[in-house]
């Protein structure tokens, strides 16, 4: 699939501007980059989760889109299954993605998994602030090894490649 067709397609599923799904692209990379034929691509970000104090590998799925002909004829699962079948040969365990609607990626075999918290707190019952001391803004170079040391300590918690600072 050639990138002008590509940035269509994203461009078309997602509502974005030609320049933004350019710049997707740019950062998804050709070796993130899985096509099927014309009919839709996605993008696959080396990412992994940390289980037992140590990194296993896993790929962030991202951007699926089945361009607008082809939808609801299998070619998405087609797509996400060729793209699992790549990941497996390339030695990633797990692949993770957010769902935009659930049909399609539970008959590729996703499930949903994880926790999510809501605390509903009156403001009024909260101590007042009162500032310490400046706050600097820290750049990846500087989070990235606070990051990884806190997360590998937490089972499931995203290994976080350079991609996922910028």
């Amino acid at each position: 699939m050639h990138r002008a067709q590509a940035a269509e397609i994203l461009s078309l599923a997602f509502a974005m501007p030609a320049e933004d799904a350019l710049e997707w692209l740019a950062l998804v990379g050709p070796d993130g980059l899985h096509t099927l034929d014309d009919l839709g691509l996605l993008g696959v970000f080396s990412t992994g989760h940390w289980w037992g104090g140590r990194p296993v590998a896993g790929g962030g799925v991202a951007g699926v889109a089945i361009a607008p002909q082809h939808r609801g004829r299998g070619a998405a699962s087609r797509l996400l299954a060729q793209m699992l079948r790549a990941q497996r040969q390339q030695g990633t365990c797990l692949s993770t993605l957010y769902p935009a609607t659930e049909p399609v990626y539970r008959k590729a075999g996703y499930e949903r998994a994880g926790v999510r918290y809501q605390f509903d707190l009156p403001l009024a019952n909260l101590p007042p602030v009162r500032p310490r001391a400046a706050i600097e803004v820290a750049g990846p170079a500087a989070l990235a090894p606070l990051y990884d040391r806190w997360a590998a300590e937490r089972d499931g918690y995203l290994v976080r490649g350079e991609q996922m600072w910028t």
